[in-house]
């Protein structure tokens, strides 16, 4: 099994194998566990003894999804001379069992740590040993760094500091790329979201007149249900709207594109491509995916069906793929209605035409105006620009946050 930075060992195989396997990196989590992360770290010293050479210790806060909340996990890095056997046993902190992973990528390992608890012991620097020594991908400890307030040009000038001579100019170009590439995530990731409109938040946003014509067409409603839904990142069901899809049908000049653009500024949103490429995508990121005037092919009618129903689909990208796994809101813009988009997929049948039409919820604006939408997503987005109370795990809500 892989996790993000190595590879996971199964705690029976570590238990009663014979011939126990090697690691010389560990990286292990210790669930419910409210231990000092000092006490810890002397248990492995004594463990170890002179073979442990780095070790980094941090603690991370329950919310409530994986343990009580208030209660913590600790996660321990532990670098060693050489590869040595792993006692399994021996790695327990009274009831709480290890979960242990043979690190494969150090940088990003310590990104995660460090991302965790700003409080974290060691006994090394692990931001410059980080650049300096350790190979692979550096991305998850440059956006910590980067959300902990470290600007673009000190984490340029450590690593630069850490490249021995001229030759490596090309790595520190790959480097100022990786910085690039961070603060875009980090911006997407700063996206307060939107507040839940209400029912008396629509009232309070239009006049008497406005609110008669709200209600007098039910997909001004749907497609509020569907923004909403937009705030629900995290459900693997919609909460407000029956179906993951959202089409908005209507001629050019209504706002259709404008609407989007508007809840783009303050919601992490993924526009789908023309092309059949998925650059920069990237899960736990995004909570909408925005697909404008798209062209329908049979040959990929599989992973609409499997991205409308939030399953997991691979992605093309130059070279490679990427697998989306996330199960964000989905909006379609188009002046094509449904049944138009369906007829670009040339030997569609009937029973895959019925399957489509169970996934996407079609709202056909014709030619109304949607500047009464506007006005209520005014409200929902707030006059500073941003919603004012974060929901855990993304979204917000005006009630009383993942990034993902």
């Amino acid at each position: 099994m892989q996790s993000d930075f190595g590879q996971t060992l199964d705690p029976h195989t570590l238990r009663t194998q014979s011939k126990r396997p090697k690691a010389k990196r560990l990286f292990i989590t210790l669930s419910r566990c409210d231990i000092p992360r000092e006490e810890y770290v002397a248990k492995m010293q004594s463990i170890f003894g002179a073979r442990l050479r780095r070790w980094v210790c941090a603690r991370e806060r329950h919310t409530g999804d994986h343990g009580p909340a208030g209660s913590h996990h600790l996660h321990v890095f532990l670098e060693f001379n050489e590869g040595v056997r792993i006692p399994f046993k021996k790695l327990r902190a009274g009831d709480a069992y290890p979960y242990v992973v043979r690190v494969k990528d150090p940088a990003s390992c310590l990104g995660y740590l460090l991302k965790e608890d700003q409080n974290y012991v060691s006994n090394f620097d692990v931001v410059e040993e980080g650049m300096r020594h350790y190979p692979g991908s550096k991305k998850r400890l440059i956006e910590t760094l980067m959300d902990q307030g470290w600007p673009r040009d000190r984490i340029i000038t450590t690593f630069k500091d850490t490249v021995r001579s001229e030759r490596n100019m090309e790595k520190i170009l790959r480097m100022q790329g990786i910085v690039q590439d961070a603060e875009r995530t980090c911006g997407i990731r700063a996206k307060k979201g939107l507040l839940e409109i209400t029912r008396e938040m629509i009232v309070s946003s239009l006049e008497a007149h406005e609110l008669a014509e709200f209600d007098g067409f039910q997909g001004y409603q749907t497609i509020i249900d569907h923004i909403n839904d937009i705030t629900r990142y995290g459900y693997h069901q919609p909460q407000h709207s029956d179906k993951r899809v959202l089409l908005m049908v209507g001629h050019t000049g209504i706002g259709k594109t404008r609407l989007l653009s508007r809840i783009e500024d303050v919601v992490p949103t993924y526009r789908f491509p023309l092309e059949n490429w998925h650059p920069k995508y990237q899960d736990g990121l995004y909570r909408l995916i925005l697909w404008d005037e798209p062209r329908w092919s049979i040959r990929h009618l599989q992973s609409y069906l499997l991205m409308f129903d939030g399953q997991p689909v691979d992605w093309p990208v130059k070279g490679s793929h990427v697998v989306r796994e996330d199960h964000q809101k989905i909006i379609i813009l188009s002046n094509n209605r449904l049944d138009e988009l369906k007829a670009q997929m040339r030997g569609l049948r009937r029973q895959e035409s019925a399957a489509i039409d169970r996934r996407v919820d079609e709202v056909n604006l014709e030619d109304r105006d949607l500047e009464i939408v506007h006005k209520i997503l005014r409200s929902a987005i707030g006059a500073d620009g941003s919603p004012s109370t974060p929901l855990e795990g993304g979204g917000t809500s005006s009630l009383s946050v993942n990034e993902e």
